[in-house]
């Protein structure tokens, strides 16, 4: 789990609001530091330029995602397992689609290398969560948490890609098959 300083969590929130109305190439460090109130000086402590911001702010995000991850490790039957699962595909997809205006400003070339910094950000805390579960399965669980990252991530990449076109509810409905599927949860 990643801890930002207030300053840092200060200028994450405030490039986290700019980029509702811009894009990162039309916001100046100039801009960053007027609308959050602190000096240029204390922003060049934190960072080296508004590019290593957004990276910070990409890692909050992130950070929040796995924040809210929710598994419980007891549960009664494959159709319960498969629910958390649905649930934690909704929460982060509705997580994900509320940073949209952030992701898409990521160029599509670069948008897997950030998908896949997510997915190692995220291995280590939900791969803890993974081994308290009481959790049956043909796949080691290292592969059964890549699989859910990657699925999770991926599919992301690719509704941006599709412009949202499929709900969250839908989509998540397809990941959750997925996943029934591929950790052999069909009852």
């Amino acid at each position: 789990m990643l801890i930002f300083s207030k300053i840092k969590l200060l200028l994450i929130t405030t490039l986290d609001e700019m980029l509702k109305d811009v894009t990162i190439e039309d916001i100046t460090t100039t801009s960053i530091v007027q609308k959050s109130g602190i000096t240029r000086s204390t922003f060049y402590t934190h960072y080296k330029d508004k590019y290593a911001l957004f990276e910070d702010l990409v890692l909050y995000i992130y950070s929040e995602i796995i924040n809210n991850l929710r598994f419980k490790a007891e549960f009664s039957s494959n159709q319960e397992l498969l629910e958390q699962f649905k649930d934690n595909y909704v929460r982060t997809l509705h997580q994900l689609y509320g940073h949209r205006h952030i992701f898409a400003q990521i160029p599509a070339r670069s948008r897997l290398t950030v998908i896949r910094s997510g997915i190692d950000f995220s291995k280590e805390h939900f791969l803890d969560q993974f081994k308290k579960m009481n959790f049956d399965s043909p796949l080691t669980t290292e592969y059964a948490v890549n699989f859910f990252l990657s699925g999770l991530f991926l599919t992301y990449e690719l509704w941006i890609n599709n412009q949202f076109d499929l709900p969250i509810d839908e989509l998540s409905d397809q990941l959750t098959q997925l996943t029934a599927v591929q950790f052999n949860l069909c009852d």
